[in-house]
């Protein structure tokens, strides 16, 4: 005869298969770290890649400021120019850039370009997670001044070592 009380002990006794289901919770975490560390290296990239187009484009706005006496709107267009075609020379991880803003300071001689960039993420949407947002920034400094520079040469052999070996 089938008891209840004695069907439960017995299971809670039971340590059959528990390995499996340890390796089963452990696996998801394992898989869950591997695709959080594709999004976020896919982040890091376009991180990268968006410090370096706003570089340039801090860079040569600051440059056509110096050559030529630009207004503010005509910079800005410089900067964003420049920051749209050097955004899309690496290849694109999927990235998309808005909000791209040009401040222009002639007081305190910066010219900073910030942008706001959105990737997308592969594994991320599992746990509705569509994109890593992240704001950049640039600033290139613009004002001329003078640099007094010194260099010095030692061409003489006193600086020479001597190495001596015994036999």
């Amino acid at each position: 005869m089938f008891h209840f009380k004695t069907a439960q002990s017995e299971f809670a006794k039971d340590q059959k298969g528990a390995i499996a289901i340890l390796f089963g919770l452990s696996m998801f975490a394992v898989c869950l770290l591997i695709g959080l560390s594709v999004d976020g290296g896919r982040a890091y990239t376009a991180k990268g890649k968006t410090l370096d187009a706003l570089d340039a484009a801090s860079l040569a706005a600051a440059k056509q400021l110096m050559q030529s006496n630009l207004t503010d709107a005509q910079l800005t267009a410089v900067a964003i120019e420049f920051f749209t075609h050097n955004a899309n020379l690496a290849p694109s991880l999927g990235e998309t850039y808005d909000n791209i803003r040009v401040v222009i300071d002639r007081v305190a001689d910066t010219i900073t370009v910030t942008a706001d960039t959105h990737v997308p993420t592969t594994f991320g949407y599992i746990f509705h997670v569509d994109s890593i947002n992240f704001t950049t920034s640039a600033q290139a400094t613009f004002g001329v001044s003078d640099i007094e520079l010194g260099l010095v040469l030692d061409t003489t052999v006193s600086r020479s070592v001597t190495l001596r070996t015994r036999v």
